[in-house]
């Protein structure tokens, strides 16, 4: 983001009383939430994916390029186990 595009969004978050970083992430794509009761958060060397009763699945994604990270989360189904081996 340029300079005036940073000083809007920071804006739109004190209009909006979101936490920045928290908004930002979910622009970029760093969180996804796939379907009601399960949210993906995407780090550099970490990919997370947890659900809402506190299950979740660390996927190491240290040797993996960005394109291959992002790809995996545009293919997902926005419904189902994530925990099942077969998926």
């Amino acid at each position: 983001m340029t300079g005036e595009d940073t000083e809007k969004f920071w804006e739109m978050c004190k209009e909006t009383g979101e936490y920045p970083v928290k908004k930002f992430a979910e622009m970029t794509g760093m969180i996804q939430y796939l379907d009601d009761n399960t949210v993906a958060y995407v780090g550099d060397n970490v990919t997370v994916i947890k659900l809402k009763d506190g299950k979740k699945l660390e996927i190491d994604t240290s040797s993996m390029t960005y394109d291959m990270i992002m790809n995996m989360f545009k293919n997902l189904p926005k419904s189902g186990n994530y925990f099942d081996s077969s998926y």
